[in-house]
């Protein structure tokens, strides 16, 4: 199986893990670091590091993460992200790191970390895999901490 057809399958995959954990919101983000670091060997280490004042604390992880388990707010590659609010992207001798801030409203609730060995090989596709399982999150998100919103409705006959 190429990779790209690999990425779809995790895609679904992830889609159904996200929607079966809708409701426990560390279970799902456990599921979805185990899942998608058992299925692709590039990745050595998927983590969720949640923001507690003053810091991001590593609070579910898969593999294996070089990053220290808590770091302090202004230090490091989650701050960077923190601040960029977007991806952040470093390569070096030792690792490929990928950082993704997860929003809450417009307040950073976390930081999704991949980390890869720098032989490895992380494409376009690996990176719209992990910002579709963010989107995928921060959705998730809303709905367990505002459980009244309402969704937009795209089929509204006002808007026509």
């Amino acid at each position: 199986m190429d990779k790209a057809d690999l990425l779809d399958e995790i895609r679904l995959e992830v889609g159904d893990l996200i929607d079966k954990h809708r409701k426990d919101l560390p279970l799902m983000f456990q599921k979805v670091c185990n899942h998608i670091q058992s299925r692709v060997e590039d990745y050595q280490g998927i983590a969720v590091y949640l923001t507690e004042y003053p810091e991001f604390v590593r609070r579910h992880e898969s593999g294996s993460i070089g990053l220290p388990r808590v770091q302090k707010f202004g230090e490091g590659p989650l701050s960077i992200t923190a601040v960029r609010g977007g991806l952040y992207r470093e390569r070096n001798l030792n690792r490929i790191l990928i950082c993704i801030p997860l929003y809450l409203g417009q307040n950073v609730y976390g930081i999704f970390v991949v980390e890869s060995n720098p032989l490895s090989q992380i494409h376009d596709e690996d990176i719209t895999l992990f910002t579709e399982v963010c989107s995928s999150f921060e959705n998730r998100m809303i709905a367990y901490y505002h459980p009244d919103a309402e969704e937009p409705d795209f089929f509204d006959d006002d808007l026509v």
